[in-house]
């Protein structure tokens, strides 16, 4: 698949799933940083966590991903790793 075509994926997926959280997982630090950026954009309430975060940010992140806040997550992982959506 593309890269022009797993943004417009996900968004669908996301407008189609009924979900209380997702786990995305991404490549590099800064494809995490784009996407999450396309998610608020896109009116969904979502944390980053990777290395660029302070201690403090990465916790804050944790913390909004209790059952009533944060509905999507975005993390790096490996470079041989795709993109994962779980609900």
């Amino acid at each position: 698949m593309a890269d022009s075509q797993k943004s417009d994926l996900l968004l669908e997926l996301l407008k189609r799933v009924d979900y209380n959280s997702v786990l995305i997982f991404c490549r590099t630090k800064h494809g995490a940083d784009r996407v999450v950026g396309l998610l608020k954009r896109n009116n969904h309430a979502v944390a980053v966590l990777h290395s660029n975060r302070t201690q403090k940010e990465r916790e804050q992140a944790l913390e909004a991903s209790a059952p009533a806040g944060l509905r999507c997550w975005w993390r790096r992982t490996s470079p041989r790793a795709g993109w994962t959506l779980r609900t």
